[in-house]
């Protein structure tokens, strides 16, 4: 049996990948064109395009669970790389199961069945895969010297019965690998999921920016036998360093890092991220442009965003109430004029007890579709179904109370 080997150059959705090659001295490897990869690596003959799955496993009381879910396609032909994520609460149907949140599948059947599960989801063949464990991930980051990170806001969290304590100051901060694996951990705002996979991806981009440091790149080949040992995957180790070496020189206007579409779901009882599995598509075989002043991107459209947001509004059908939980002078006003251009009737505005809300809050009033209203109020704003509660004090449908994530609130607004 061929004994499974480790390549680093894909590591974290192969952005390692873009940095490797230089390293290596056998020329027939560093040094290949498209038709030589063709002649070695599995690829799609319909599309040209190497597909891999990127699995980061958390292992909660003996039970691993695909934390994290990427599906990378690399288009060898215009050299290409778009990395996917997919939220851990995606609904689908796994194999013998049912219909459940997909990072459950790697508990059930390993990697084998979690490829089965992906490749039903979106319809496209996986040619590899790598899988990261979370206890190995420090180890990793400290390899590379740690990374540099614009923390976009404090991160505290604090679970002892499992032994997690996260706080994370906002600002430039160098972290090591233990507080690297806590930021792209770090699920517990308003965004959810949603709100880790986009740190996630801003740690990949750092990731990238410390692999060209020419300190990393100068003892490239040590790293890379460090690294070997704590990353499993079936790629051929000749195989990826020919893969790695022919995109070493990628620009990186042609990476792009994209979500699965989709919107969040409450169904019977349950959190779920509902994909859209057409927007998928969309994103996975269109060509993609770069914004200079956006960076790469993938999201839906504009116009997709715009009529996403009226689906929600549509079922807003009583006034609700918007109270100002930050303290900034005009919140109230501001939110109120967006939530009414998008045919929303606003019957109060007002500020809340105080102005030391961190995070943005719903409540709802007893009655008759007044909770479905609090949810369709809280995937307008993108807020956690968790913030989302009964309040037995007020007369309204709805009250949204804005915290100081007010702007992640707006932004979502003007989508």
């Amino acid at each position: 049996m061929v004994k499974k080997t480790k390549i680093v150059f894909l590591l974290l959705v192969a952005t390692v990948s873009m940095a490797a090659g230089g390293a290596w001295r056998i020329r027939s490897l560093v040094t290949p064109d498209a038709g030589d990869i063709k002649q070695t690596v599995q690829f799609d003959e319909k599309t040209g395009n190497v597909n891999l799955l990127v699995i980061g496993l958390d292992d909660v009381e003996g039970v691993n669970r695909s934390d994290t879910l990427a599906f990378v396609t690399i288009d060898i032909d215009n050299k290409t790389i778009k990395a996917m994520s997919i939220p851990r609460d995606t609904r689908t149907t796994i194999r013998g199961r049912g219909t459940q949140k997909i990072n459950h599948a790697f508990a059930y059947g390993g990697v084998d069945l979690v490829k089965e599960t992906v490749v039903n989801l979106i319809g496209m063949p996986i040619h590899y895969y790598m899988v990261i464990n979370y206890n190995n991930f420090p180890e990793i980051v400290d390899t590379l010297g740690g990374v540099d990170i614009d923390v976009p806001k404090n991160l505290k969290y604090q679970d002892k019965a499992g032994g997690l304590y996260i706080d994370i100051k906002k600002g430039w901060r160098h972290l090591n690998g233990k507080t690297a694996l806590e930021f792209v951990r770090f699920r517990h705002d308003a965004l959810g999921d949603i709100g880790r996979i986009q740190r996630q991806q801003q740690f990949l981009k750092a990731l990238l920016k410390r692999i060209y440091d020419p300190a990393n790149m100068s003892r490239l080949t040590d790293i890379t036998k460090e690294l070997l040992s704590v990353i499993k995957s079936d790629i051929p180790i000749t195989q990826g360093i020919q893969l790695a070496s022919y995109l070493k020189d990628i620009s990186p206007q042609n990476v792009f890092f994209l979500t699965m579409p989709g919107k969040p779901a409450m169904i019977g009882g349950g959190s779920y991220w509902s994909p859209d599995l057409a927007a998928t598509s969309t994103l996975l075989t269109s060509p993609l442009s770069y914004d200079p002043e956006m960076g790469v991107s993938g999201d839906l459209s504009n116009d997709q965003k715009r009529e996403e947001l009226e689906s929600f509004s549509h079922l807003i059908v009583k006034p609700i109430a918007i109270l100002n939980g930050a303290g900034t002078s005009g919140l109230g006003r501001l939110a109120s004029s967006k939530m009414e251009r998008l045919g929303i009737e606003v019957a109060y505005t007002g500020n809340a007890k105080h102005f030391d809300y961190h995070y943005s809050t719903i409540g709802y009033s007893p009655g008759e579709g007044n909770r479905e209203i609090a949810l369709a109020l809280a995937e307008m704003c993108r807020i956690s179904v968790n913030l989302v509660k009964e309040d037995r004090s007020t007369t309204y449908a709805a009250v949204l109370i804005l915290g100081k994530d007010k702007d992640k609130v707006i932004e979502a607004l003007d989508r």
